[in-house]
């Protein structure tokens, strides 16, 4: 059956939220009903070109099912989940069977899809944040060095609670990073805990941020040795890649501030003496932390499922990743994300979802319910 796109009129689509009835039905997309529907896709992550070639890879060679993950619309008529389907289905010209889910509440869409790893950048993206690209690796990175720890421990509401916080000082910073672009050496946009650190310096003074992005970032009155040039060397180079040398970035902008803050005309840029911590101290700000309590790694260990699990490939003589394979397939899900899933189950760490039941028991490893 193919389904005409006249479901939703784009001119129509309001700010206000209008709840309608949620609706769920099968629907045959043919490419030129995915490409309508792509132009209600307004707001969103970027999408994954390789994962757009992988789904359509599959659906040329009849790979694809219809899986249970659906196609959905919000309630205003906006698409706000499934822009790789339809983008997939366009490339490889077939149309093919999905579900379809309309009248959903818009706030679904930040926390749909985890499983795919939708970042904090996209979600800013979702929510219309402008520069979401820019900010999300400097709220990322700004995190890190309030709180000391990697980011992946924040939660989102960890992270808009920053960007709000620091809201004036991000655009004061964002502003000087789109005015001299142009001026820009290498990829000094992508050194996030640069920019952070700028942003602490004038959420205390922005006459002296200012400055000191001017020196370092843009190169204007920028003396020809010293750790301000230091700096800005390090930043306009092209291994500034890699979690080692972005924590070199971190730790020495901090110490150029720190210099640049004291009148300090003769610091050097070496790896170890001050850095963050005495930045604070210098600007007045204060380390923050965040409660830990103890975590058990392995809480469903004695679960009947995952016990049934551990067993059914062993006696089946099941491989991991055949079965891996199998659920990637049918679900149109990433291979890597199941079968790390697939180890997490089956060492206790999380619980097998119900709809893996059907699948798995084709391999003779029956799951409890």
């Amino acid at each position: 059956m193919k389904i005409k796109p006249v479901f939703f009129d784009k001119t129509n689509i309001s700010e206000e939220k209008e709840e309608k009835e949620e609706t769920v039905s099968l629907e045959t997309i043919d490419p030129a009903t995915a490409e309508y529907y792509l132009s209600l896709n307004e707001k969103n992550r970027n999408p994954s070109m390789s994962k757009v070639s992988r789904y359509s890879r599959d659906m040329e060679s009849n790979r694809w099912g219809t899986g249970d993950s659906a196609i959905v619309f919000d309630w205003n008529g906006r698409l706000i989940n499934g822009q790789h389907r339809l983008m997939a289905i366009i490339r490889s010209g077939k149309a093919q069977k999905c579900i379809v889910r309309r009248g959903a509440d818009p706030e679904e869409q930040t926390v749909m899809d985890r499983g795919l790893q939708r970042t904090f950048t996209g979600d800013l993206q979702i929510r219309g944040v402008e520069n979401a690209t820019w900010r999300g690796p400097v709220i990322n990175a700004l995190w890190e060095v309030l709180y000391n720890k990697k980011s992946a421990v924040a939660t989102d509401k960890d992270r808009m609670s920053l960007l709000e916080e620091f809201e004036e000082p991000i655009k004061f910073v964002e502003s000087m990073v789109y005015n001299f672009k142009k001026q820009m050496p290498g990829d000094i946009k992508g050194t996030a805990p640069y920019h952070a650190l700028v942003v602490l310096l004038a959420s205390k003074d922005r006459k002296k941020a200012e400055l000191f992005y001017e020196i370092t970032a843009v190169g204007l009155d920028c003396p020809k040795e010293g750790y301000l040039r230091s700096l800005r060397n390090l930043l306009s180079s092209k291994t500034v890649t890699g979690a080692r040398a972005v924590a070199e970035v971190s730790h020495k902008s901090a110490k150029a501030i720190l210099y640049f803050v004291k009148g300090d005309n003769l610091g050097i840029l070496r790896d170890d003496g001050p850095g963050v911590p005495e930045l604070f101290e210098e600007l007045g700000i204060s380390r923050r932390f965040i409660a830990e309590t103890p975590m058990d790694h392995t809480p469903y260990s004695s679960n009947p499922r995952n016990i049934a699990l551990r067993d059914g490939l062993i006696k089946t003589k099941t491989t991991q990743s055949s079965a891996a394979r199998a659920i990637a397939e049918r679900l149109g899900l990433s291979y890597k994300g199941i079968y790390s899933a697939l180890n997490k189950a089956k060492n206790g760490k999380v619980l097998i979802p119900s709809r893996w039941d059907r699948i798995l028991s084709e391999f003779g490893i029956i799951l409890p319910e």
